[in-house]
C-alpha cells in the first residue's frame, strides 16, 4: 500500500527510523503499524502517479 503522511504530520518508518516523504512512500500493508496510523489518520492513502521515461 502507498500511504503518505496527512498534512502538518512527521512520521517515522519504525523499520529505518527515516521520516516518510511527503509524496509519500510504498509501505508493507500488513503492518499493524501502518493500519493503526492510517485509521486514526496520521497518514493517508496516497497514488504515486509513475515516472515519465527520459527519451534518449
Amino acid at each position: 500500500m502507498t500511504i503518505k503522511p496527512a498534512a502538518g504530520r512527521i512520521i517515522r518508518d519504525p523499520a529505518n527510523a527515516q521520516v516518510l516523504p511527503a509524496e509519500g512512500r510504498e509501505v508493507h500493508g500488513n503492518r499493524l503499524y501502518w493500519l493503526r496510523l492510517l485509521h486514526v489518520g496520521d497518514v493517508v492513502a496516497a497514488e504515486i502517479k509513475p515516472r515519465k521515461a527520459k527519451e534518449v
